[in-house]
């Protein structure tokens, strides 16, 4: 990423159309300067939409979309995707690896015979992991469905920071081999190529595995080791027929098990048959376009099909694409008929989102309307219709529930919109004695049928056993009744068409009565028998029930119709989100119970990413999503308020990504002890404005967070220079409060308390550090890189005015390009609030005295320091722990060693002697360096 021979930097504007990208920098005026905004102002609470501006010379009429002899006419117009590049885009896999939540991820391949390789077989993988030596194991790639006889054989990174390739003769598990790398003494860190030849049926009765490494996957390789295994039989790995995946084990014939996920960056994998033979299967991940999300696929060298399972996506990490996003209008402007510009505006994929205003539906109504749940629902009637409405609409464009046992006739005794306590509903309505019936699309027969609704029976129960739910249907039996009977229980009665009784079910063991729960009939076709169920899940607890069945002799067919107290008096029964599902059946769990639940208690990264997909607008994660905040209940909103929501409650940063049309988010975890990106000033091309800023436009010294309908807790810094206490003792109260989406009331004290912390940062404020790329091109490789939540530093201050070092966390960012110049100015906010300790750490696990001080002054030459420990335990003197860095009166030093000088309990009391705890004496002393 330098200049050319000219001295221009490679920039590049592109407009996607006709299925690709398509340069159209020729026509860009580059006298008026292409500029770029990104990410947020320093203390701005939610980032802008990203922009992007520029001026395009349409002289010939071309960037006019109405103009029908234009070349780009009928494939320009509003929001037309367009991109800006400076040099060529290092594109890699992401993949979040947590088997836990929505946010699993992996690669996968299905099975093909020429995947099985009897003789030597060589394994290539380029890979970055978060850890190497992570929380637990984590598969890299694998060919192994578990627990299934199909294990043939995986790469998996231990906690241990090994590496191993373990494999199966005859696929079971419990027989693998194993061979493995000490990734310490190989000093494996950060992005490592690693190889593997296997040899399972050496000659000398023994297996064989050769180990290298190398930078990427092109090489060259340097040998490591070779493993050899004496006195073992000789056995080509098993010819299963497993899909080869990446990320975790498989499944079946797919690509996700959530066995051992991996976490971390993924560039490129290769199966080759025999050592350094052809390949077999490749996933390379550099052709790719970066923001590619499933469920996109690509093919291979070998003509292997991958498809992505779960949220992975393809990034960018070289930071060449510095905008994609939108052309929101294409106005003509001219000075005289020749001289024609259009001068462009174009957003990131935020704007459209902050335009979808329209309030979001309920958290049950998202559950069972998302897309994810189309293929297996043929009727649902959501129930949240208004005070006066007639009858119930659809929530998936079929057939109303009509009211009434008399057509045009309507009993008023349902009350609409009367029950509003389940916590992923809006207002259902009570039923009483009349009926409601919807018409269920006809569908074909599939062997099973779900039918539920959620339920809520007053606390006094009903008077006499009452049907809640009846289905009727086109088989032998006619017509299931779903009862309740006076104590809460409930029971079915089957009819058959010609309306006798076929069977009656004793009482279930449930306890409707004064419960909120989703409840109903889940049926199967097993041969000539009807296996049924009733089933109940509670909204206060995450247990389900059930009660169970065979009824013999029968078929249900399909369901033709569902009807609410068809027959008795439900006495004020609350009931709604009536669902009807004929497919894929056998599960509620991640979508329809946790939308019962309001995703209650998930994670901002899941509730992030699920929103996301909900509304077509994809969420891509930077960071381990292990750590986010739990959420409260999903409230109705606006799209852009419930993302914003749930960003704001984990104090993470949600932004436009700057390599694809899409939201990015930058988890709080991740912004914890990073290692900075370094610029020094005396070397630097730092120019103005750089203009640091010592004020109170950022304290809060005095903090409170609410949970949304919870507790709330009060944080008062109490001492030093920005506490709460007025002048001259503190800086007076700077109060701030905040209500926020939390899963727990336990949340709120850490949240008070973390926030007060990042409000009384006592440093200078940098709200620009602007830096000319084209005085010193060098640097741009590195600077490009430097992306929102970032740590920038910017060291070999001039000491006399300001610290010595600008140290934060980038916010957001302005560029401008005009061709020649290229500069970039970033927006912070202090770094050291975000360097956290962490336990048993070498770096972050060491504990800082509670008080020190100088006991005389030093000048700038000094390099032994005497220092009092004042409150809490002395500084450290062994050297495993040095050295570290401190700031001594603004100036920031390593100290390479700390010793013993004088020191006393201060036990005997005597007032006057050196000893005296109101004058006290240095009892260490450090050495130190700049």
């Amino acid at each position: 990423m330098l200049p050319d021979a000219s001295g221009l930097w490679p920039v590049a504007v592109e407009l996607f159309h006709s299925g690709r990208w398509n340069d159209i920098t020729c026509d860009v005026d580059v006298s008026d300067e292409l500029r770029i905004t990104r990410g947020r102002s320093d203390y701005q609470s939610s980032a802008s939409p990203a922009r992007l501006s520029f001026t395009l010379d349409n002289s010939d009429g071309r960037y006019s979309p109405r103009n029908p002899v234009s070349p780009l006419y009928g494939l320009i117009g509003r929001n037309t995707p367009v991109r800006v590049r400076v040099g060529e885009p290092e594109v890699v896999a992401r993949l979040l690896g947590d088997s836990t939540s929505s946010s699993h991820s992996n690669v996968a391949t299905p099975n093909r015979p020429e995947f099985n390789l009897p003789g030597v077989m060589d394994v290539r993988f380029d890979v970055e992991p978060e850890s190497w030596t992570p929380d637990a194991p984590q598969i890299v790639v694998a060919r192994t469905v578990w627990n299934t006889g199909n294990f043939i054989w995986e790469v998996v990174v231990f906690p241990s920071g090994n590496v191993h390739f373990r494999w199966s003769p005859d696929g079971d598990n419990d027989n693998r081999h194993n061979s493995y790398i000490v990734g310490d003494y190989f000093g494996i860190t950060g992005r490592t190529a690693l190889r593997v030849v296997v040899d399972t049926l050496n000659t000398t009765g023994s297996h064989v595995y050769d180990w290298y490494r190398a930078d990427t996957l092109d090489g060259p390789w340097s040998y490591l080791t070779t493993i050899t295994i004496e006195g073992v039989s000789n056995y080509p790995l098993y010819a299963g027929d497993a899909p080869i995946t990446i990320g975790t084990a498989g499944v079946g014939s797919a690509g996700w098990s959530g066995w051992d996920v991996y976490r971390g960056h993924f560039y490129g994998f290769q199966l080759r048959d025999g050592a350094d033979g052809p390949i077999v299967a490749e996933a390379d991940f550099a052709g790719m376009e970066p923001g590619m999300t499933a469920p996109d696929e690509f093919t291979d060298v070998a003509g292997n099909v991958w498809t992505y399972e779960g949220s992975p996506y393809s990034e960018d990490l070289a930071g060449a694409i510095r905008f994609t996003g939108h052309v929101s209008a294409w106005p003509p402007r001219w000075s005289d008929p020749d001289n024609a510009r259009t001068p462009i505006e174009a957003y990131g994929a935020r704007r459209l989102v902050d335009r979808s205003g329209t309030p979001l539906r309920s958290a049950m109504f998202r559950a069972s309307t998302n897309p994810g749940q189309a293929h297996r629902t043929i009727a649902y009637w959501p129930m949240e219709d208004g005070p006066n409405a007639t009858e119930f609409a659809s929530g998936i464009g079929g057939p109303a529930m009509r009211v009434g046992r008399i057509p045009g006739y309507h009993v008023r005794d349902i009350d609409y919109a009367a029950y509003s306590d389940f916590v992923a509903s809006e207002a259902l309505p009570e039923f009483h004695i009349t009926a409601a019936v919807g018409t269920v699309p006809l569908a074909p027969q599939t062997g099973e049928l779900r039918v539920y609704a959620l339920v809520h029976v007053p606390e006094e129960g009903v008077a006499i056993d009452t049907t809640v739910i009846s289905v009727a249907t086109t088989g032998s039996v006619a017509e299931w009744r779903v009862q309740v009977t006076p104590t809460g229980t409930a029971q079915i009665q089957v009819y058959d068409p010609d309306g006798d009784l076929v069977f009656a079910s004793v009482d279930g063991a449930f306890a409707l009565n004064g419960t909120r729960a989703l409840f109903g009939l889940w049926l199967l076709q097993n041969g000539s028998d009807i296996d049924w169920q009733l089933f109940q899940f509670v909204e206060t607890t995450t247990v389900g029930g059930v009660y169970s069945g065979t009824l013999l002799g029968h078929d249900f067919g399909s369901a033709t119709s569902v009807a609410i107290t068809p027959y008795g008096d439900l006495q004020g029964t609350a009931v709604g989100h009536v669902t009807v599902m004929n497919r894929d059946t056998e599960n509620l769990w991640n979508g329809i119970i946790d939308g019962f639940h309001g995703h209650a208690g998930e994670d901002t990264v899941d509730r992030l990413q699920r929103l996301g997909a909900e509304e077509q607008h994809p969420v891509l994660i930077a960071g381990t999503p292990e750590g986010s905040e739990p959420l409260d209940v999903q409230q109705v909103g606006s799209l852009d308020t419930l993302l914003d929501e749930a960003a704001e409650s984990d104090l993470g940063s949600l932004h436009d990504r700057r390599d694809a049309a899409a939201l990015g988010y930058r988890t709080r975890v991740s912004l914890y002890n990073q290692t900075p990106v370094v610029l020094d000033y005396e070397t630097d091309p730092i120019v103005a404005p750089f203009e640091p800023i010592d004020d109170d436009a950022a304290l809060e010294n005095d903090v409170t967070v609410t949970r949304r309908n919870g507790s709330s807790f009060r944080s008062v810094r109490r001492d030093g220079p920005l506490a709460a206490t007025p002048p001259p003792e503190g800086v007076g109260r700077y109060d701030a409060s905040y209500t926020l989406s939390l899963a727990d009331d336990a949340q709120v004290s850490w949240q008070a308390q973390w926030r007060q912390h990042l409000g009384t940062v006592d440093e200078l404020r940098y709200p620009t550090i602007a830096v000319d790329l084209h005085h010193k091109p060098e640097l741009a490789a590195t600077l490009a890189r430097v992306d929102v939540g970032d740590r920038l530093q910017v060291t070999s201050l001039p000491s006399r005015w300001v610290d010595a070092v600008a140290d934060v966390i980038v916010q957001g960012y302005t560029e401008t390009h005009d061709g020649i110049r290229w500069r970039l100015e970033f927006n912070g906010t202090p770094a050291s609030a975000w360097q956290v300790g962490v336990l048993d750490d070498e770096v972050y696990g060491r504990a800082d005295t509670a008080g020190s001080e100088l006991v005389a002054a030093v000048d700038a030459t000094a390099t032994t320091l005497p220092v009092l420990t004042t409150d809490g335990p002395r500084w450290v003197e062994d050297t495993e722990h040095l050295p570290f860095d401190v700031t001594v009166g603004g100036e920031h030093v390593t100290v390479t060693g700390v010793r013993s000088l004088l020191s006393d309990d201060f036990g005997r009391g005597d007032v006057g002697r050196w000893d005296d705890p109101e004058r006290g004496l240095w009892d260490q002393t450090m050495t130190w360096g700049e």
